[in-house]
């Protein structure tokens, strides 16, 4: 067997000696030297600040909603008859509500100076609930009861089926008992025999 050899030369390549490159001096980035319990301290007084800053802006949005600007004298009687007949215009609303609820129950109607008092006494319940919570406190809210009647209908709704024509019987019967109207139906067609 012939060996095989390889008759090119071989050349190692020189390997290259290792380069070293110092690093840049790291600068410490911002907040790494300071003590974190001073870190703390000022965060808190950030947030503080913070807090008072748009409390401020809140109570002075509160002020300037509750106090709107009027610039002549004009706009102050605008506004006052503004404001009058806003009022007119929830008493109305108010009586007719009252109305119906003392339609409702009409135990409202008979104690009608007690449950002004017990709308005074809660002035932020609307009226409907402070209706309720009245005779609920006076033990005088009776639940309506369901009226008796007619049962309520069930199980069907289904319509028979209408089938056009006679069955062969009644066909037959026709035919025997009433001859003349038998023959009439034949000639005009109309009777007709099912299946």
């Amino acid at each position: 067997m012939n060996e095989v050899v390889n008759e090119v030369p071989v050349t190692e390549e020189p390997i290259p000696a290792e380069v070293v490159i110092e690093a840049a001096p790291v600068e410490p980035k911002p907040g790494e030297k300071t003590d974190p319990a001073l870190l703390l301290e000022s965060l808190q007084k950030e947030r503080a600040k913070r807090k008072e800053a748009e409390d401020a802006l809140e109570a002075e949005r509160l002020r300037n909603q509750q106090q709107p600007e009027v610039v002549s004298d004009e706009g102050k009687i605008l506004l006052e008859r503004l404001q009058g007949l806003e009022k007119i215009v929830l008493t109305r609303e108010q009586n007719t509500q009252l109305a119906a609820l003392e339609a409702e129950h009409p135990a409202l109607r008979d104690k009608g100076d007690e449950f002004e008092q017990f709308r005074a006494e809660n002035p932020g319940m609307k009226l409907e609930t402070a209706a309720k919570a009245f005779l609920i406190e006076k033990d005088l809210y009776v639940t309506p009861q369901p009226r008796k009647g007619l049962e309520q209908a069930q199980g069907g709704g289904r319509t028979p089926v209408q089938q056009d024509g006679l069955s062969a019987e009644e066909a037959d019967q026709l035919r025997v008992n009433n001859y003349p109207e038998y023959v009439k139906r034949i000639k005009s067609g109309t009777l007709k025999i099912r299946t």
